[in-house]
């Protein structure tokens, strides 16, 4: 029987010793040179469509070192890249904001929740226990950089500036409209050509006097007082020009004007008359660069230097303290980001959250697969 096993072992053992060697080379592959991601919402299209798989390519900007093993979470580091990350490029990044979630909400941030339910309700359990996720751990997002390291950026309707410029909007750009039928109501083949999901179109219902506003805005009655069949969707240019010909029975196309939102980052400042389409001008953090702390810019650097950075702060009788200390100015560790996704008025980006740190970036959208 030994013999048998001692014969077996000898033909087996340099078959075991290839598969080793080809998972070993695949996981090298996967950590350091790139890896598949498949779109998970909207937020890019009409550039990436949701379910569109794309490769993410880790050499550009350095692969990122193995930041948790064995369960023990390490220090930030990167292998030296092929070049910089530059405005324009299409990143796939770990979620900021998801460094801590709620058990029973875990696709919704804690801060988010914070900001709608009250910081006490959702410690209270209510929504499950509250738990910290390591920056690998956290879900991956996908989008377009803004704004570089050390650079203002601001958004003023459709224009996005940043570095002193004017910043194009990328050729798949979307933004909402109204769109109204001669009745005919659009079918599923028609939304798919469209790229327009389920999620991202609503149909206009309207009661009373909204019929008025209509009328206002341009839109059309019937004999019994009911509007034609009118929905809101997101349209990129190319999609807009599209409609008379391809869609010669929908008779109106109105670009809806983006309502003000309430949740944006910082959370918690009142006096910010900022929204998503009026936003800004904000600094985005730079290695090495030096901020002088006040109580009024603090809000938007607490994450950089708190949950990103590792420091301890907070605010005693109108001092600042970082790490116990008094402190009038900090220096950033490392470099951050400013994302905004093509579909801009369907996206979470900066505006909700903030800066994306260095530390969060997994590599750079080369290709479609």
């Amino acid at each position: 029987m030994s013999s048998i096993i001692r014969q077996t072992w000898r033909v087996a053992r340099p078959c075991l010793a290839a598969l080793a060697a080809v998972a070993a080379v695949g996981w090298a592959a996967y950590a350091f040179v790139g890896q598949p991601y498949r779109v998970q919402s909207p937020s890019m299209t009409d550039t990436y469509a949701v379910g569109t798989r794309v490769w993410v390519d880790k050499t550009a900007f350095g692969a990122r070192l193995p930041m948790l093993v064995a369960g023990v979470e390490l220090d930030y580091r990167r292998l030296p890249g092929f070049g910089a990350l530059n405005r324009g490029d299409v990143v796939v990044f770990n979620f900021p904001a998801g460094d801590t979630v709620a058990a029973r909400c875990p696709g919704t941030d804690f801060y988010g929740l914070q900001q709608v339910y009250g910081r006490d309700r959702v410690l209270s359990g209510l929504y499950g226990s509250v738990e910290y996720r390591p920056v690998s751990s956290r879900e991956p997002y996908m989008k377009r950089i803004i704004g570089l390291p050390g650079e203002w950026v601001s958004v003023s309707g459709d224009t996005v500036r940043a570095g002193g410029h004017i910043v194009p909007e990328p050729a798949g750009a979307r933004h909402n409209y109204i769109i109204q039928t001669d009745g005919r109501r659009i079918s599923a083949e028609e939304w798919r050509y469209l790229g327009i999901g389920p999620d991202e179109r609503q149909v206009a219902t309207v009661r009373g006097s909204d019929t008025t506003a209509m009328k206002i805005m341009g839109l059309q009655i019937d004999s019994m007082g009911h509007p034609l069949p009118t929905y809101q969707i997101p349209l990129s240019a190319a999609r807009l020009r599209e409609l008379p010909k391809r869609f010669p029975w929908i008779i109106e196309a109105l670009r809806l004007p983006m309502a003000e939102q309430a949740r944006l980052y910082p959370q918690d400042q009142p006096w910010r008359k900022w929204s998503r389409n009026h936003y800004g001008p904000v600094w985005i953090p730079r290695k090495g660069a030096t901020l002088r702390l006040t109580l009024r810019c603090l809000p938007l650097y607490t994450r950089c230097i708190k949950n990103y950075e590792g420091n301890t702060l907070e605010v005693r009788g109108g001092v600042i303290c970082i790490n116990g200390k008094p402190a009038r100015y900090y220096t950033f560790k490392q470099d951050y980001y400013w994302v905004m996704g093509d579909n801009r008025d369907q996206s979470l980006d900066s505006r909700y959250w903030g800066f994306v740190p260095e530390s969060h970036i997994i590599g750079k959208v080369v290709c479609k697969l």
